[in-house]
């Protein structure tokens, strides 16, 4: 049996600025709190005018992505994902904001069952970095 669908939110997350690169060039692009709030700006917008059209995947066994809910823009651009799972003994929900430009602008961790926000890098969870990592046909991430 598939895992059931999330239920609707009634107001956008609230994401954090995902962790650096080591290496990762910073210089041309804005501070990453600038970035998020764009993006959590942008999502907000589409959201509100209906502009987005969303498709959810189940994977039945796979530990780390039980499912995940994409929400694309007209463009069909990459603008949300969802994806829900357990990794490390936690229940977590992690949404990941991409920017108008398909970069990763934001992700936020959740841990379902004991509350609060979890940091992904310490997780060691597999993060997109981009709009093209976060297609809905994407292979799950099972482990991490």
């Amino acid at each position: 049996a598939g895992a059931s669908a999330p239920a609707a939110a009634a107001a956008p997350p609230e994401p954090t600025p995902p962790t650096e690169r080591p290496g990762a060039k910073t210089a041309e692009a804005a501070p990453a709190p600038i970035r998020a709030e764009a993006a959590l700006a942008r999502y907000a917008s589409l959201r509100a005018a209906g502009a987005l059209s969303g498709e959810i995947r189940t994977f039945p066994g796979c530990e780390g992505e039980s499912w995940r809910k994409v929400e694309r823009d007209a463009q069909g651009r990459t603008v949300k994902y969802v994806r829900d799972g357990r990794v490390a003994g936690h229940h977590l929900r992690v949404e990941h904001l991409f920017g108008a430009d398909g970069s990763l602008a934001a992700v936020r961790v959740s841990d379902l069952e004991r509350g609060g926000l979890l940091d992904a890098g310490a997780l060691g969870l597999t993060i997109p970095r981009d709009a093209t990592e976060a297609d809905a046909d994407a292979p799950p991430r099972c482990a991490r």
